[in-house]
């Protein structure tokens, strides 16, 4: 029993027993636990003033306004992700698939494809590829093709120095003899 008292004796209140003694205690109003303490000044005292809530008002309303000027000002993430353009034309008989990736200013990556009316890899002998950009003063900027597989052309780094819209023009020679000129592809650089 000296053990318990011991516990017992640390707690800041003195714990109820149980049964006839518990009922003895809560009659008496010795059992019950202690009212919170109050800091001081009474319960009046952790009132702001309204001058203190209104300074925090401003201070909560210009946050919020700042954070909104942020996101305003912020490029959508479909623009800044810049995702490849794609299409099909068609150079006489064979189609022309070209990739341009990504479809943003500065280096990029275009793939040209050509294809049977079938859709069937076409070895051809050659394929020559220029840009433009009328709104920026930019005609016959040519793209360095290079053999990447039949009937696959690359060039990888190329750079497109401005956004905007941008016109491929496509030349594709299928023999010695018989050239064709693509319809013109128009991309949207971002």
């Amino acid at each position: 029993m000296p053990r318990r008292d011991r516990e017992t004796s640390q707690l800041p209140f003195r714990p109820v027993p149980s049964g006839k003694k518990s009922r003895e205690l809560r009659r008496t109003g010795q059992g019950k636990t202690p009212p919170p303490v109050q800091s001081k000044g009474g319960p009046r005292a952790r009132q702001a003033s309204p001058r203190a809530l209104l300074i925090g008002g401003i201070v909560v309303l210009l946050v919020v306004l700042a954070l909104t000027a942020v996101l305003v000002s912020a490029r959508p993430a479909k623009q800044a992700y810049g995702a490849p353009f794609s299409t099909e034309v068609k150079a006489g008989p064979t189609l022309v698939s070209v990739v341009v990736d990504p479809a943003k200013a500065g280096p990029l990556a275009i793939h040209l494809y050509i294809l049977t009316s079938a859709g069937i890899i076409d070895d051809v002998p050659e394929v020559d590829a220029n840009m433009s950009n009328t709104a920026a003063g930019i005609s016959g900027l040519k793209i360095p093709l290079q053999v990447a597989g039949p009937g696959h052309y690359v060039a990888y780094g190329f750079d497109v120095p401005i956004s905007g819209t941008w016109t491929i023009n496509v030349t594709v020679r299928t023999d010695n003899i018989d050239e064709y000129f693509a319809d013109p592809i128009t991309v949207h650089i971002r």
